[in-house]
């Protein structure tokens, strides 16, 4: 059965917990696509919750939390949300509920370059439908690019169709919808959002956090985000998948490369899963070339493509400030299971274009 990128990675991240609220809006703590629903019918679309006047937009979500970084200005308010403030679901999310676009093995490193996007969901309760049906919905969501011009924002009202499953003594609400977007130049992008929400079988579903972490695998109950420009199929390589932009479980991957001319260290934090290649984020590379000291942590900048579950892995960072006319330095073929030397290194200008290549002379692997 062919299965979107959405349906595979909610059963990745299929376990979203219930961790508490901090209903203050204090930051309290930090979601590959997903496999959610084949079961996730939309329903008859006339079909619709007693309770749910698909014109209440607003005063039903809390205010949220403002006070976050100036990139994030342009966030909208909470009262963007669209739905009812009878829908028996909720969403409660804290002013930590950031994500950015996960590596994708697909992709090339170019891929990579042009994949990098970070989300926020703004702070606030929002209520979610919980009978049979297909509902006017939006979240009040925002993102970051590193070309502004092409950073998709809010545009109207979407939907998400609703499927509650029973199975054995709980529940399982299946919210599989879409909301749009559009760049500042007028370019249509949509937001899909694939949301099992979980509970005991004949009682509402528990409240689901979103606070940037890696769910919990223990309650069924789970959140995942895609981001692509329209026209561009769900099943398309390009399409942006979004989770935790790091995580406290995940394990910290330290590659050492020694080359003609320099060393470059690269620390890429990484999940664990059996089933999938787990999420996984680059965090910084540092080091020397021609004699000149660099050290990266700027997010857009990091590239990694994993190789099927990190066996290889493939990295690039884009310097802060050339060296000569080095702008960017792509080491190809780490290893992911033993520290060999079968890397290959190149530099190569901003756009990744290579420029030339540089004899390794010792890589090694530190796990922790």
């Amino acid at each position: 059965m062919l299965r979107s990128p959405l349906f595979s990675l909610t059963l990745l991240l299929a376990a979203c917990g219930t961790a508490t609220l901090d209903t203050s809006g204090s930051d309290t703590a930090d979601t590959s696509g997903s496999d959610t629903a084949d079961t996730a019918e939309t329903g008859d679309s006339t079909d619709t919750q007693d309770t749910a006047d698909s014109g209440d937009t607003a005063d039903t979500a809390d205010t949220g939390d403002t006070g976050l970084d100036p990139e994030w200005a342009h966030c909208p308010d909470a009262s963007a949300y669209v739905g009812d403030a009878g829908w028996l679901g909720q969403l409660q999310v804290t002013r930590d509920a950031e994500y950015c676009a996960l590596p994708n093995e697909a992709r090339d490193l170019a891929g990579e370059l042009a994949a990098k996007a970070r989300m926020r969901v703004v702070a606030g309760t929002y209520p979610m439908p919980t009978e049979e049906g297909t509902y006017p919905f939006a979240l009040p969501v925002c993102t970051i690019r590193a070309d502004a011009t092409a950073q998709p924002a809010m545009n109207g009202q979407g939907t998400t169709a609703t499927d509650p499953k029973t199975y054995g003594s709980s529940t399982y609400t299946y919210e599989i919808g879409t909301q749009p977007m559009t760049t500042t130049g007028g370019v249509p992008w949509t937001l899909g959002q694939s949301i099992i929400l979980a509970g005991p079988a004949g009682s509402a579903p528990n409240p689901l956090v979103l606070d940037g972490r890696v769910p919990d695998s223990t309650t069924g109950a789970s959140a995942t985000f895609t981001l692509y420009p329209n026209g561009t199929s769900v099943y398309d390589s390009s399409v942006m998948t979004f989770g935790p932009c790091d995580d406290p479980s995940w394990v910290v991957n330290t590659h050492t490369i020694t080359f003609d001319g320099g060393e470059i260290t690269i620390v890429a934090d990484i999940g664990t899963d059996m089933i999938i290649t787990a999420p996984s984020q680059m965090k910084r590379a540092y080091g020397t070339i021609d004699g000149v000291s660099f050290d990266v942590t700027d997010y857009f900048r990091l590239l990694y493509r994993p190789g099927h579950h990190h066996f290889t892995r493939d990295f690039a960072v884009v310097l802060d400030t050339p060296v000569g006319d080095v702008c960017a330095i792509e080491v190809l073929g780490t290893d992911g299971q033993a520290s060999t030397t079968t890397a290959t290194l190149s530099t190569a200008s901003c756009d990744l274009t290579v420029l030339g290549t540089r004899s390794v002379t010792a890589e090694s692997l530190s796990t922790n």
